[in-house]
């Protein structure tokens, strides 16, 4: 059936879920904030993201507003495509807005700062238990401008009510994109949070030019790391070998256009955080991330050498190969 649907966030990943949801029939309408409106206008004028998105036509049932309270008008769903840093703003902003049996839908990677917790418990701590229970996170491998051109993409639709999990997934399932339905919130939300960490870590081997063979084995560490954390939250260990958690560090921490793979690159080639950041152009959660990350191994008195040698790196340090070759030591 038709639905209506809301997306908040129109940088690249917000865009394409809107083409995604728009090319599948629904009616989308597309918000972003304030301070950032050229994408809403170029949308409308041009049927393009000129800004995040270029050289991508957009469907002509992608409908722009510059208003939050219009843009939430009426839909049945919001998927909320933010920057982590301003998630839980834009979402309490939206509260008095939503109608009564909407379903909401987190597509950002990443936790928050303050209270170090996924943002779907922070979601349902402002909403009733009906609206609570209706929370969904999609999570998984898909770098936007793949799916932008119709590549084919899987990833993890997660959430407690299975009806709502359903409709999410029939308005985003077509020839290109497939969700996989699990009701394991924290492990798919982990997964998407800390791929990052894990990718600066793999960036940091190609600026120290190390090969495959290292990739490799830190990437199999890597995921032992994020399931060890995951499970003392209360996530599913399978969860973090499916396409949330292994597939999502592969389309990360291996992609050349991966912001924060990048960012590992720099600080490898002993560029400081400043300059890594500054030649990388875009936000790069990671950073971020790898703090939240470290300060919940510690709450579970968990080690994680791999994360904590790329805080390290991000504080200052220069990493040498013989760093990266102490995490393989027994």
């Amino acid at each position: 059936m038709k639905k209506t649907i809301a997306v908040l966030g129109a940088g690249n990943f917000g865009t394409v879920c809107a083409k995604f949801l728009a090319e599948n029939g629904h009616d989308v309408k597309i918000w972003n904030w304030e301070g950032d409106q050229e994408p809403l206008r170029e949308i409308g004028e041009y049927h393009e993201n000129k800004t995040y998105l270029p050289g991508i036509a957009l469907p002509e049932n992608i409908i722009p507003k510059f208003s939050l309270e219009d843009a939430l008008r009426g839909a049945d769903i919001v998927f909320y495509a933010v920057a982590s840093t301003v998630l839980k703003q834009v979402f309490l902003h939206s509260v008095p807005f939503l109608e009564k049996d909407t379903i909401i839908v987190s597509l950002t990677k990443g936790m928050d700062k303050e209270s170090v917790d996924i943002f779907p418990h922070i979601f349902a701590a402002a909403v009733d238990s009906d609206m609570a229970h209706r929370i969904i996170t999609i999570s998984g491998p898909a770098i936007a401008g793949q799916l932008a051109n119709k590549n084919v993409t899987v990833m993890a639709v997660a959430g407690k009510d299975p009806v709502a999990v359903s409709v999410v997934k029939d308005v985003c399932d077509n020839a290109y994109l497939q969700l996989i339905p699990t009701d394991d919130i924290i492990g798919v939300e982990l997964g998407g949070a800390f791929k990052n960490v894990y990718a600066i870590a793999l960036g940091v081997c190609d600026g120290l030019g190390l090969g495959l063979n290292s990739k490799s084995a830190l990437l199999a560490m890597a995921i032992k790391e994020m399931a060890m954390v995951s499970v003392a939250m209360g996530g599913k260990p399978e969860t973090l070998s499916g396409v949330a958690g292994l597939g999502d560090v592969i389309g990360t921490a291996l992609s050349p256009e991966s912001r924060n793979r990048r960012f590992g690159e720099c600080l490898g080639k002993g560029m400081n955080t400043q300059k890594a950041c500054e030649a990388v152009q875009q936000t790069v959660e990671g950073i971020e991330s790898t703090a939240i990350f470290l300060a919940l191994a510690k709450k579970h008195s968990i080690t994680t050498p791999i994360a904590t040698l790329v805080q390290r790196a991000i504080d200052g340090e220069q990493i040498t190969k013989e760093n990266m070759f102490t995490l393989f030591t027994v």
